[in-house]
């Protein structure tokens, strides 16, 4: 197994899981994240980047033509960011400690339906060429009062899309913060500015989007990288240990590899696979068995190229028993099923003419994201 593969989507752990895992466990406190120093930042420069491997200070009476715009896009990406005021916007928030209500999260079916069919693909904002290579991992930050989307792809970029902003090239601003594949990205829930990426080169950064600065949270010695063939386990973190550490429930049934697995979103009640054996299951893990119990098995082709991250299907967060994956099939599609295997909504336009392998839902708002191996991402809003 080559551990670089970016195909290798499961080798890394969910950020959302590894914060709120950590929180609990106290590990942030021994962290310490590194501050680059000066002649370190890791800096944005949407249209000069050639020169950015080179990590030396720079002297004001030496200053090229080149190094002069340079600062003059950084000055002006930092200047657009700190004008967003994301701290501003509000932004609502799970209370970790309270109970989850399901009769509040029990939104019948057909009202959940009328609301994915009033969900459109803006003509104008609605899709853009965010990134230069395939993209990997995406996350929307959590604020209902405007849509801001990130993306990573296979060469270690980080992109930034604010529809109609008039923000960098298209509404975009692209950095280079990592040198491997990104291959998870999620907005802080404590500190809406930062986000956080993980690739393949090793690091866990922490970027504050106001700032424009990447910080190294985590380096190559301190993530944990686990792969699973065909099986998913599930682990107590209160009871790991360096070696020798046994799940305390399992996941069966899959015969090839597994491209994702995720609680779902409010009562981590049920686990949704991805697997290459063309098919999503969902297994109930309402109580912890040494084997979860398989629910719902839903045939669908999740064989991509090997230029393409792979098909994962992901939780709506709003919805605690709905899902969202991205199709193979003609004409390009998302498609949203409810844990039962029924098909509730199937998203598509003329504009999306290659497979959205990497999908996902907005925390708060009716947005749904898409985004393929060219770089492009669409977003369909109410």
């Amino acid at each position: 197994m080559d551990p670089e593969d970016p195909k290798l989507t499961n080798a890394f752990v969910k950020l959302h899981i590894i914060l709120k895992d950590s929180k609990a466990m106290g590990i942030r406190e021994k962290l310490n994240p590194k501050k680059l120093s000066s002649d370190e930042d890791l800096v944005p420069t949407p249209s000069f980047k050639q020169n950015y491997q080179a990590k030396r200070k720079i002297q004001p009476d030496r200053l090229s033509r080149y190094e002069l715009e340079r600062l003059d896009n950084i000055r002006q990406n930092q200047e657009f960011l700190s004008s967003i005021k994301l701290l501003e916007d509000s932004v609502e928030k799970e209370d970790e400690d309270k109970e989850y209500d399901e009769d509040v999260e029990e939104m019948v079916l057909s009202e959940y339906r009328s609301n994915l069919k009033d969900m459109e693909l803006s003509e104008f904002g609605g899709a853009a060429k965010v990134m230069n290579d395939s993209i990997f991992s995406a996350a929307f930050h959590p604020c209902t009062s405007r849509l801001l989307m990130a993306a990573g792809d296979n060469s270690g970029e980080v992109g930034l899309w604010i529809p109609d902003s008039d923000m960098g090239d298209n509404d975009v601003l692209l950095f280079e913060p990592h040198t491997k594949p990104v291959v998870c990205m999620a907005f802080s829930r404590s500190h809406p500015t930062d986000l956080l990426t993980l690739s393949c080169d090793g690091t866990l950064r922490s970027t504050n989007v106001k700032k424009a600065v990447f910080d190294e949270f985590v380096s190559a010695t301190r993530i944990n990288v686990g792969f699973f063939s065909s099986v998913v386990s599930i682990y107590d973190v209160r009871c790991m240990k360096e070696s020798s550490n046994k799940p305390v429930s399992q996941l069966l049934g899959h015969s090839d590899s597994i491209s994702g697995a995720y609680f779902s979103p409010g009562t981590g009640n049920r686990v949704l696979t991805s697997c290459l054996d063309d098919s999503i299951r969902i297994y109930d893990t309402s109580e912890i068995t040494h084997k979860a119990p398989l629910l719902t098995r839903i045939k669908h082709g999740m064989e991509t190229q090997p230029w393409m991250s792979d098909l994962a299907a992901v939780w709506d967060p709003k919805k605690e028993d709905c899902f969202v994956v991205g199709s193979i099939q003609q004409p390009r599609r998302m498609q949203v099923f409810h844990e039962g295997g029924q098909l509730q909504h199937s998203f598509q336009h003329p504009k999306m003419t290659k497979v959205l392998s990497v999908t996902l839902f907005h925390p708060h708002r009716n947005a749904l994201l898409g985004c393929n191996a060219r770089g492009k991402m669409y977003v369909f809003t109410d």
